[in-house]
């Protein structure tokens, strides 16, 4: 039996647009370094306060999207 590899995918060019959301997404704040996931069950902020998600509301940012990376843990090819 092989084992799978993972790799983690870097998605920034999708900042701007309808963030992703799933079980293998995440939200990195590159100022403090937290990383969120991306459909959380309770509202969740990074230690600086520059990214969240909003459960209630549905929605994700960040203040400052320069310092926003969105990942994606991935099968690799």
């Amino acid at each position: 039996m092989s084992k799978k590899k993972l790799v983690i995918k870097d998605l920034n060019h999708l900042i701007g647009a309808t963030l992703p959301v799933s079980n293998w997404t995440f939200y990195q704040c590159v100022n403090c370094w937290s990383i969120l996931r991306s459909n959380p069950v309770d509202n969740e902020y990074c230690v600086c306060g520059n990214v969240s998600v909003d459960v209630d509301a549905g929605r994700a940012g960040a203040r400052d999207e320069q310092l926003l990376r969105v990942l994606h843990i991935a099968q690799a090819d």
